[in-house]
């Protein structure tokens, strides 16, 4: 396949964590809408074709090194967070995932970008028979630290950027998706 291309000297927005699946349909999205996108990963090989656009630039670098995001975000005015941190091992998936979302979030608020949107998981929320109607302003699972490491870290991120999001002037839209399915993935989905 072509090599990825990173001919783009600024973008309007940043896509951190873009390479997978999701990321493919979010570029795209944000292409077919005329936004100019910058997508940092750690692996930019075989790119998906989403993203061999003259508007999409690729850059190598991982979410939980400060430079790298700082390059990726530029003077990008939206920043779409889908980083997960990178962990293998369960017990380094906390740390990792929220390492990626706090260097994110700092340099979006040093940065003054116009909306961070952060990819979490209906995982962080407590949704149990007693649980009621979940709205989009459900806070984390107060129990979390009795959960999964995958949950107990989803719940960890979306506290701190709730947190975040008061203390300082981030403007944070929090999408916390259950199953994701679609065209090009396994119908064979985890949960």
């Amino acid at each position: 396949p072509p090599s990825p291309r990173a001919s783009l000297a600024a973008w309007d927005v940043a896509v951190i964590g873009g390479t997978g699946f999701i990321g493919a349909h979010v570029v795209s999205a944000l292409r077919d809408a005329g936004y100019t996108v910058g997508v940092m990963a750690r692996r930019i090989a075989n790119p998906d074709p989403a993203f061999r656009d003259d508007g999409v630039a690729l850059i190598a670098g991982d979410a939980r090194r400060r430079a790298d995001v700082e390059r990726a975000v530029g003077a990008a005015r939206y920043v779409v967070n889908l980083a997960h941190g990178g962990a293998a091992a369960p017990q380094d998936v906390g740390p990792a995932m929220l390492a990626a979302t706090q260097t994110v979030a700092e340099v979006c608020i040093e940065r003054k970008v116009e909306r961070l949107v952060h990819l979490g998981s209906i995982a962080s929320l407590y949704l149990g028979e007693d649980a009621g109607a979940v709205r989009d302003d459900a806070p984390p699972d107060p129990m979390a630290h009795a959960r999964s490491p995958y949950a107990r870290a989803k719940a960890e991120t979306d506290s701190l950027l709730r947190a975040l999001s008061q203390s300082h002037t981030l403007p944070l839209v929090l999408l916390r998706p259950g199953l994701v399915v679609g065209a090009g993935a396994s119908a064979f989905h985890s949960g």
